[in-house]
C-alpha cells in the first residue's frame, strides 16, 4: 500500500507539470512578413502562463533598443512591457507577458527571426519555453546590369530672375511682414497722438499806433459824460491819463510816476513847440485845480480840456499820416 501511495504522489507530479506545460504559449508574430530592405518593422513576442506561478521563478527574453540580434537584425527600439490577467478555456487563471520591439532588417531574402527562451522553475528545477520562428521575406531592389551607366545631367540655371523671386517670396510671407509693419504703424500714430499738443489759437491783433488807440480813448471818455454826471475829478484824472502816456511815447520822457511841474521841467529841455507847451501848461493848471483846490469847473472849462488833448493828438496823427 505505501508504494502504491508513493506511485500516486509522483504520477501526480509529472502530470501537474504537464499540464502546467501545456498552459504556457510563447508567440512571436511580425506585424508585415513582406518588407523591403532597410525598412522598420513591429514584432510583438507573447507569453502566456499559470497565474500561481511565482514571478521570482521566471525569467523572460532580455531586449534592449539599439542592439543587434545577429548579422542582419537589429533592434532599433524596444517598446514598454504588457501584462494583462485572462483565463483558459477551463477558466483556469492565466496571466499574460508581451513585448513590442521595432527592428530593421538589412539583408535580402526569407530572413529567420527567433527563436527566444522563456524560462521558469526553481534554480534546481527549470524548464525551458522557446518561441516559434517567425519568417520574414526581404524584398531588395533589382540590379539591372544590362543598362549603362546614366551621364550626370548638366546644370540648369534658374529661370527666375531677382525680382520675380523677391515677388514669389513675398507672395508666399506676405503676412509675416504685415504684422510687423501694422504693429510698427500703430505705435508711430500712438506716439504721434501722444505728443501731440493742441495748438494755441493765436489771435493778431491789428497793429494800431499809440496815438490812434489814445483818440479812441479819449472818445471813450467823452461818451462815459463823467463831468456831466458830476464826477469832475475822475474826468481830468482820465484825460490827463492819457495825456501823460502821449508825452511818454512823443518825447520819451517817464510821465506816470512824475507830477505835472515835474513833467513839465522835463518837456524844458526836449524839442517841443511852444504853443504846445503852452496848452500842456494850461491843461495841467486846470486838472490840479479841480483835484487839490476842488472847485467846480464850468462846461466850457471841461470842453476845453478835452479839445486840448484831443487836439495834441490829433496834430501827431496827421504828422504820421503825411
Amino acid at each position: 500500500m505505501r508504494f502504491l501511495k508513493y506511485i500516486s504522489i509522483f504520477l501526480f507530479f509529472v502530470c501537474s507539470q504537464i499540464l502546467g506545460q501545456q498552459n504556457i504559449t510563447f508567440s512571436l508574430v511580425a506585424e508585415n512578413n513582406k518588407i523591403e530592405i532597410g525598412d522598420y518593422l513591429k514584432v510583438s513576442m507573447r507569453i502566456t502562463y499559470p497565474a500561481h506561478f511565482v514571478p521570482s521563478e521566471l525569467s523572460f527574453p532580455i531586449l534592449e533598443s539599439n542592439q543587434s540580434i545577429n548579422d542582419t537584425i537589429d533592434i532599433i527600439e524596444v517598446l514598454p512591457i504588457k501584462t494583462n490577467a485572462t483565463s483558459d478555456n477551463q477558466g483556469n487563471p492565466l496571466m499574460v507577458w508581451q513585448q513590442d520591439m521595432i527592428i530593421g532588417i538589412y539583408a535580402g531574402g526569407n530572413i529567420a527571426l527567433g527563436p527566444f527562451e522563456f524560462i521558469y522553475g526553481k534554480d534546481d528545477v527549470k524548464d525551458t519555453i522557446l518561441s516559434n520562428i517567425a519568417t520574414i521575406t526581404v524584398n531588395t531592389p533589382e540590379i539591372q546590369e544590362d543598362k549603362e551607366f546614366v551621364d550626370i545631367k548638366s546644370i540648369q540655371e534658374d529661370s527666375f530672375t531677382f525680382w520675380e523671386k523677391v515677388w514669389l517670396w513675398l507672395k508666399t510671407y506676405w503676412m509675416w511682414l504685415l504684422i510687423p509693419l501694422v504693429i510698427i504703424v500703430g505705435i508711430i500714430v500712438l506716439v504721434y497722438y501722444i505728443n501731440k499738443k493742441p495748438q494755441e489759437e493765436i489771435i493778431v491783433e491789428p497793429n494800431i499806433p499809440l496815438p490812434d488807440l489814445l483818440l479812441q480813448r479819449l472818445q471813450q471818455i467823452e461818451q462815459e459824460k463823467l463831468w456831466q454826471e458830476g464826477k469832475h475829478k475822475e474826468y481830468y484824472s482820465e484825460v490827463t491819463d492819457v495825456i501823460r502816456r502821449f508825452l511818454e511815447y512823443k518825447y520819451e520822457i517817464p510821465t506816470l510816476e512824475k507830477t505835472s511841474d515835474e513833467i513839465m521841467q522835463s518837456l524844458n529841455l526836449v524839442n517841443i513847440n511852444k504853443n504846445d507847451y503852452n496848452q500842456l501848461k494850461n491843461l495841467f493848471g486846470l486838472s490840479n485845480m479841480i483835484k487839490f483846490a476842488k472847485s467846480l469847473p464850468s462846461p466850457e472849462e471841461n470842453t476845453i480840456a478835452m479839445s486840448i488833448a484831443k487836439g495834441l493828438i490829433t496834430k501827431e496823427i496827421k504828422k504820421q499820416s503825411k
